[in-house]
């Protein structure tokens, strides 16, 4: 069986997959770790040096290798189920669950974190909300195609 959390960036995808996975014995994965080790380069670095549309064809194989695999739990990237048929397969394949989490605490646990996300990087708490507020209203669509729902911290 595969388990899948989707969501918005620091939504605790990471941490709530790898606290399931651990209670359930199974393997814990997460695609951006998994897209890191595949093209030897940091998130950022894939974006920087390659671009968003190669990041996205990756990712797109990534998936689908992943979603092959038994018994894990899946972090998904915060895009992730928005582009191609990936919410379609990822639904198809594994039990979805979306972390729904208040803009609020996102943009609060972004601007307080200590290992800083690129994009928004010098970005005063109110900014990096409404950067959060358009991401949001693009990628709605696709996490409200979740399975399940969850709050998450807010």
């Amino acid at each position: 069986m595969l388990i899948s959390f989707i969501g918005m960036p620091a939504s605790g995808k990471s941490t709530q997959a790898r606290h399931l996975a651990q209670k359930l014995g199974y393997t814990f994965v997460d695609m951006d770790k998994v897209l890191e080790e595949q093209e030897k380069m940091s998130i950022s670095e894939i974006f920087r040096y390659k671009g968003e549309s190669y990041f996205r064809e990756m990712e797109r194989v990534a998936l689908h290798q992943v979603l092959k695999s038994d018994n894990s739990v899946i972090a998904m990237g915060g895009g992730t189920p928005c582009f191609y048929d990936n919410i379609t397969q990822i639904n198809a394949k594994s039990i979805t669950i979306y972390l729904k989490t208040s803009l609020d605490t996102l943009s609060k646990r972004i601007f307080n974190s200590p290992t800083p996300r690129p994009m928004f990087l010098g970005k005063k708490e109110e900014e990096i909300r409404e950067m959060l507020n358009e991401i949001f209203e693009k990628r709605k669509e696709f996490y409200e195609q979740s399975l399940f729902f969850m709050e998450n911290g807010g």
